[in-house]
C-alpha cells in the first residue's frame, strides 16, 4: 500500500505543473483567437 501511495504521490506533483502550463497557453490561445 505505501508504495502505491508514493507513485500516486508523484504522478500527481508531475502532473501539476504540466496542467498549469496547458492552462496558461490555452488562456494564451483564446486571447489570440479573440484579437
Amino acid at each position: 500500500m505505501t508504495n502505491l501511495f508514493y507513485v500516486y504521490f508523484f504522478l500527481t506533483l508531475a502532473a501539476l505543473p504540466m496542467f498549469l502550463i496547458v492552462y496558461r497557453l490555452e488562456r494564451k490561445g483564446k486571447k489570440v483567437y479573440k484579437q
